[in-house]
């Protein structure tokens, strides 16, 4: 038995990713809208990274997708037998490499940013992506790093009292949630999700409470 692709994107893109040992690339849908990041980038809202190790090994899948946040995620990650390999194995599950690597450089590679002209083809699109990964890759690999931990912090009581305040004294601006993203460091979204919480708990807003 052959195995197949878990996921088969309609109109499938593959970008190589770089990786000492194994063939690689990121797959997802070259037609489907974009997810717009802070800094304009657009990255497609699903994709697949797909890492083959060459010889008789299986090869790895990992499913990601894009948070309400616009966050990178992983979904799921699969270990499969290719047509002509071996059985999985125990060590092959440890042999994958760090999956905040993976989801970083997978990532990178479909992201690009729409100041270079959006694609209309697939050669279009090499030049884009080429030009997209080479343009400070150690950059790109820090800010969703960064993204992601930053967006795994506890919203603890004294982070919503402390956006609350913020978000009040904000309202002078006329636009508080930006003032909580300043303050936080926060994406515009995540700033967001901070204040929904904070009105979800029941905290005054509007300084109309004395």
């Amino acid at each position: 038995m052959t195995p197949r692709r878990l996921e088969s994107w309609p109109d499938e893109y593959r970008k190589p990713v770089d990786v000492s040992g194994s063939d690689a690339y990121v797959a997802f849908d070259f037609g489907a809208p974009r997810v717009r990041q802070q800094d304009d980038t657009l990255t497609p809202p699903e994709f697949t990274y797909v890492e083959a190790p060459r010889g008789d090994s299986p090869r790895y899948e990992v499913d990601c997708f894009h948070d309400a946040s616009g966050l990178p995620r992983i979904g799921a990650v699969h270990v499969l037998r290719t047509a002509a390999g071996r059985e999985v194995r125990s060590s092959d599950l440890r042999r994958l490499r760090n999956l905040e690597d993976v989801i970083q450089s997978a990532w990178r590679a479909a992201s690009y940013n729409p100041l270079v002209t959006i694609a209309d083809s697939r050669e279009e699109a090499d030049a884009v992506f080429a030009a997209r990964v080479s343009a400070q890759p150690e950059a790109l690999k820090r800010q969703v790093r960064g993204l992601r931990q930053q967006a795994r912090r506890s919203i603890t009581p004294e982070v919503i009292e402390e956006t609350a305040r913020v978000y009040r004294a904000g309202r002078a601006t006329g636009a508080p949630t930006k003032a909580v993203a300043d303050h936080f460091g926060l994406a515009p979204s995540t700033a967001s999700l901070y204040v929904k919480r904070a009105r979800a708990a029941g905290m005054d807003m509007d300084g109309d409470r004395g």
